[in-house]
């Protein structure tokens, strides 16, 4: 008992870090540019361009959905081609590397990042099927509008992600993409302490029941500490999921980690 409310403390200590960091990000004036957004490719079929919000970051509060929801709304409702990526050191190449034709990918908490649009228009990716899913509704709802009918094969949920199995009826991926979500949760409503741990387990669960045998979790998130490979670690014996992360793919700010569906688990070992 008294080595789990140690390792508690400490996860919670690295969360308040990771929170602090998030935070931090939404108001960096220095090299905003490369690291929190980018634009699209001018020999796009779409009047995309770089995609940099109306109002500055810090105005906005990402602790609570209305943040969020006004941070959608504020910048779908001036610009249709509105794009904006987190964690946007990591080359979206990365992430398209863990996927293979006919495969079923979900993206949680994918905000109105270019990642869909650049899985289905990935000319080695046969068959794939993409399913977007974030709780703000007026991101959800600028996203049916930008991509129209143009891509069948990608589909947007409005929803809450500690509730997947639910909300997803059933249904089973093989790719389940997380691109800064698990930072944005420790920072949502009233979460603090214990209760942060509790919010954040209940999500992995939710993942554990879509993630389909053999399925493989992309995550990418603020570097990570002893106590949160020690918290993956456990929620990957609960989904019978094998942490591994990727040092090259990941730089000294975010961590890049695969986790695969298997029974082989509770070991996040570095690639070397």
């Amino acid at each position: 008992m008294r080595r789990h409310i140690s390792r508690l403390l400490l996860l919670c200590s690295h969360w308040s870090f990771s929170k602090a960091a998030f935070l931090a990000s939404t108001s960096s004036k220095s090299n905003y540019k490369d690291k929190y957004y980018r634009g699209g490719d001018s020999n796009s079929s779409r009047d995309l361009h770089l995609s940099k919000p109306n109002i500055p970051l810090e105005h906005y509060d990402f602790s609570s959905q209305n943040g969020w929801d006004d941070f959608y709304t504020v910048n779908s409702s001036s610009s249709s081609s509105f794009e904006f990526e987190w964690h946007a050191s990591i080359p979206h190449a990365h992430i398209l590397q863990q996927i293979r034709s006919k495969q079923t990918v979900l993206l949680v908490g994918n905000g109105n990042s270019r990642l869909p649009r650049d899985i289905a228009d990935e000319v080695s990716l046969e068959e794939v099927s993409v399913t977007c899913m974030d709780y703000s509704r007026p991101c959800i709802d600028a996203l049916q509008i930008f991509y129209g009918d143009d891509y069948s094969n990608v589909e947007f949920l409005c929803g809450d992600v500690t509730d997947l199995s639910q909300l997803l009826e059933g249904r089973k991926y093989d790719v389940v993409v997380d691109k800064g979500l698990m930072d944005a949760l420790m920072c949502s409503d009233g979460w603090e302490g214990h209760q942060e741990v509790g919010k954040v387990r209940q999500y992995w669960r939710n993942v554990g029941k879509v993630l389909a045998e053999g399925g493989k979790i992309v995550l990418m998130l603020y570097k990570v500490s002893k106590a949160t490979r020690e918290f993956l670690e456990e929620v990957g014996e609960e989904m019978e999921v094998n942490w591994v992360e990727d040092e090259d793919k990941g730089d000294g700010r975010v961590s890049f980690l695969i986790g695969t569906r298997c029974r082989a688990v509770g070991v996040l070992d570095n690639i070397i």
